[in-house]
């Protein structure tokens, strides 16, 4: 007896506890990351030239370093550098070097081989926002720091490491402290480095590099403010008998002013031109063969002033009104005689290249704005996403990303009359990701990606694509197409990966179907579209030979996202909801705020049920959940934010809220091999969110009744 019962309260315990495990799995479903991507708007703060390409950083959020071709301003890659902003860089071998403006600061090492972060080298304690750089032409650069006191930091290149410091201080003139510093140069003939003090006026401090230590402290006159442009002219006989330095200062108009560095004195202020005034230049170039200096107007309309060096005299002023944005940071190259100052643009962004001898000659580009997401697919195998932007009406972008460090990996540009990736497949067996592309001269291609090099196949002219299916198992895409003579529309099965067309459906005169789904273990196809009547229909087509199965009048409210339900055998279709009274006006725009979800039931093949989604306006993408029990539709507008859907009690579950920074989501994806979401933004910038959708494990009705046998079985056996 005392056996049996001890049996039966293990049996039951076990069953308990199997029971209590099974409704008690953690459930998640929370925002976890997310990343910007760059805009137009974007300032430019550094630029620089390695071989054959062009490099800016960029001030977006994150910041980002841009590889652009040398010859025709296309961008070959970009990286995430994950850092705070850059104002300071050098280029040393094979890498750049660029101070950010942390507390305390970095220097990042970034290989421009590899084009890949090295390590990063932290400051000490106070030594922070490196926004001024001098390198000796050796291995060895300066970084000053806009800290009280100011410090210079010493930094070996060669090995990558923060050698000495010492503070900018002359504790005659500072009793207390001296203020930051912004800028500085070197004279790498006599040794000797020189900064400049944020006081009003500016002090000008000299650093011996020989022993590492301030000796000299120059004070300016009452208007020698903001001195931030340094250039070091060493002497060249026999117009020019002394050393010189000419500072540049932050002021409107600008002020460009001679140091005698033989005896450490201010000679007085180069005569300029003030026509346009020039004002608040900071970044300043100068050109040893020509002995010209640059001195970039960092306001107002495109200015460069030029002096001569040698001589002291005023040049010219260049004026380059129709680039994109004021000089932010430039270097020189001499080429075909003609001397380039490759420029990264401020305000509104952009790179150029500027023929400093003959001001109507330039080339310039805006930077590129990631602000539409057009497309997600997910490789769960090598946890890569393809993500397909829409920039501009010239070209897309394919981005290769990494999921494991949401990062960046490969990018590709495609050509600039065919922009529009309408839908992406990946096809795993035959090692490619499928995109359809509809030109604006109406013409339709298909791209294979493998590996980074992109392969173009036209399909048909005087078309445009709509949406698509892609039956991995058996190579076959089936594509809406949309023909323009005679506003017709045909699903197009085509082979993969030669892309022949062997069949072909036509849907009524005056229907075409936008949206569409797949149950693959069925082979149907399911199409959701306009028609003759003014309604919608859903299309039931077997893929087998592309015949109609059934087709469901719907509504005359726009159809704008489905999700197919494999394991209820369902369609989940939202409306957008053009009678609802409850609307609100931001801006142009008009959204709703809120919108119907209806359950179709394939099996009966009608519309069973619906239920309103609250405040959630238009509803572009969504997608099923790892196991089937739950869908997910994400709002499409103003405060984006996705409702988890149960598909069992049909009842909303969840909803959760995307960073307020995050509107008008257009492309999403799911994982189901580690339980995250990732929805892709059309916005300036970009967005590209992470989320986690871990469910819990729910019983089905019909388990219940073995799992009770079962305890019972436990307890009386």
């Amino acid at each position: 007896m005392k056996k049996t019962i001890k049996n039966n309260f293990f049996a039951i315990t076990i069953s308990i506890t199997i029971l209590f495990i099974l409704h008690s799995t953690k459930e998640t479903f929370q925002e976890i990351e997310e990343m910007s991507f760059p805009t137009s708007s974007d300032g430019a703060s550094q630029a620089f030239l390695y071989e054959d390409h062009f490099y800016v950083t960029i001030l977006s959020d994150p910041i980002y370093l841009l590889k652009f071709s040398k010859d025709n301003f296309d961008i070959a890659d970009f990286l995430n550098l994950e850092s705070d902003e850059v104002w300071s860089s050098v280029v040393y071998k094979d890498a750049v070097y660029l101070g950010t403006d942390g507390e305390p600061g970095h220097i990042i090492q970034v290989n421009l081989t590899t084009f890949k972060k090295g390590i990063d080298l932290v400051m000490e304690e106070n030594e922070n926002y490196l926004d001024s750089i001098a390198f000796d032409g050796n291995h060895t650069a300066y970084f000053t720091t806009v800290t009280s006191p100011a410090n210079v930091i010493k930094v070996d290149l060669e090995t990558f490491t923060r050698v000495n410091a010492t503070q900018l201080r002359n504790y005659s003139l500072d009793p207390v402290d001296s203020e930051s510093s912004y800028g500085c140069g070197i004279d790498t003939v006599n040794k000797f480095l020189y900064a400049s003090s944020d006081n009003e006026p500016t002090r000008i401090w000299k650093v011996d590099l020989e022993n590492f230590e301030l000796v000299d402290t120059l004070e300016m006159e009452a208007n020698d403010i903001y001195v931030d442009g340094f250039i070091i002219a060493n002497k060249k006989e026999p117009e020019m008998t002394d050393d010189l330095m000419y500072v540049s200062t932050w002021t409107s108009p600008m002020q460009i002013i001679i140091i005698n560095l033989t005896d450490f004195s201010r000679v007085g202020l180069v005569p300029i031109s003030l026509t346009n005034n020039p004002e608040e230049s900071w970044r300043v170039y100068f050109d040893n063969e020509t002995y010209k200096a640059y001195f970039p107007s960092d306001r107002g309309i495109p200015l460069i002033v030029v002096i001569q060096a040698n001589t002291s005299k005023y040049i010219e002023t260049l004026q380059y009104p129709n680039i994109f944005g004021v000089v932010e940071s430039m270097q020189l190259e001499h080429a075909n005689n003609t001397t380039y100052g490759y420029a990264g643009l401020m305000d509104n962004g952009g790179v150029a290249r500027l023929n400093l001898d003959n001001q109507s000659d330039f080339k310039n580009t805006s930077l590129p704005s990631f602000n539409q997401t057009t497309n997600i697919v997910i490789d769960e195998e090598t946890q890569f996403a393809y993500i397909t932007f829409f920039l501009n009406a010239n070209y897309s972008l394919i981005v290769n990303f990494n999921l494991s460090d949401f990062s960046f990996a490969r990018y590709q540009k495609y050509p600039n009359d065919d922009p529009v990736i309408s839908s992406s497949h990946l096809d795993k067996e035959n090692n490619s990701t499928y995109f359809l592309v509809g030109s604006y001269n109406f013409q339709v291609y298909i791209l294979s990606l493998i590996d980074d090099s992109i392969n173009h196949t036209e399909i048909l002219s005087n078309s445009s694509p709509i949406t698509s299916i892609f039956d991995e198992t058996n190579h076959l895409l089936y594509s809406v197409i949309k023909f323009t003579e005679n506003s017709s529309c045909s699903i197009l099965k085509i082979t993969t990966p030669d892309f022949g067309i062997i069949d072909k459906f036509d849907f009524y005169a005056n229907t075409c179907a936008t949206i569409s789904a797949f149950d693959k273990d069925r082979n149907i196809g399911y199409f959701i579209g306009k028609g003759s009547s003014g309604k919608y229909n859903l299309f039931q087509i077997d893929l087998t030979d592309l015949s109609l199965l059934r087709s469901l009048e719907l509504h005359e409210s726009a159809v704008t996202s489905m999700v197919f339900d494999s394991l209820h055998n369902s369609i989940y279709f939202v409306e957008y909801n053009i009678t609802n009274p409850n609307r609100n006006e931001t801006g142009n725009y008009t959204y709703f705020e809120s919108c119907p979800l209806y359950i179709v039931d394939l099996n009966k093949f009608e519309i069973f049920g619906n239920i309103l989604l609250p405040d959630m306006g238009v509803v572009i993408t969504s997608f099923m959940g790892i196991t089937d029990n739950y869908a997910y539709f994400v709002k499409h507008g103003y405060d984006v934010h996705v409702v988890k859907f149960d598909t069992i009690s049909y009842s909303i579950s969840n909803i959760i809220y995307i960073s307020s920074d995050a509107e008008f989501a257009f492309a999403s994806a799911i994982d189901r091999s580690t339980g995250f979401a990732y929805i892709g933004t059309v916005q300036s910038p970009g967005r590209f969110i992470k989320i986690e959708v871990t469910e819990n494990f729910s019983i089905k009705q019909e388990f219940c009744g073995l799992i009770i046998l079962i305890m019972i079985f436990l307890i009386f056996f």
